[in-house]
């Protein structure tokens, strides 16, 4: 093999030719991320990733985010070919507290401080899949609208609890 050749393929076998394919911006999630790509780290115990967001509530209705002691947090879910399946839970062990109101109209923004352990390890939260680089969204699991003017309001499904895809990888 030349030399160019044995360079090349040497190059795209560092390179993780397996890194996350690049996704575009889906502007209808009311939850959204300001950009579409996010290193996430390994350290000895696990992983760490920041994940700014912004959730407008655009549902016509009072939604109600549940919240630890100040820590109004949504779940990561990864996709797996056409679906999206559960990767991360923030931890939240017997925490309620009384529930972040965002009112129809307004914003609510923050930054997802993802600690995770890796799967199978004695840290917690730990990601579920081996593979934690990916195309992501965020999930409002514990969020609620405003019990009985939800149906008026023809709000239905989960579109409203999820955010815009973007991509965890490794720098």
């Amino acid at each position: 093999m030349p030399r160019a050749w044995t360079c090349i393929v040497l190059a795209l076998a560092l390179s993780g030719c397996g890194s996350p394919p690049d996704v575009e911006r889906d502007p209808e999630p009311m939850t959204q991320t300001p950009d579409l790509r996010y290193p996430i780290e390994r350290h000895d115990i696990g992983y760490t990733a920041r994940i700014p967001y912004e959730f407008r509530n655009d549902t016509g209705v009072t939604v109600r985010l549940a919240d630890c002691e100040g820590d109004a947090r949504p779940l990561l879910q990864v996709r797996r070919g056409e679906a999206w399946v559960d990767a991360w839970h923030p931890l939240a062990i017997r925490c309620e507290g009384r529930p972040l109101v965002v009112a129809a109209g307004a914003a609510f923004a923050d930054t997802l401080n993802v600690v995770g352990g890796p799967p199978g390890s004695n840290v917690t939260p730990a990601f579920i899949f081996e593979d934690v680089e990916g195309v992501y969204r965020l999930y409002w699991f514990q969020a609620s609208l405003a019990d009985s003017v939800a149906d008026d309001a023809g709000v239905s499904g989960d579109d409203w609890r999820v955010s815009n895809p973007f991509v965890l990888a490794f720098r």
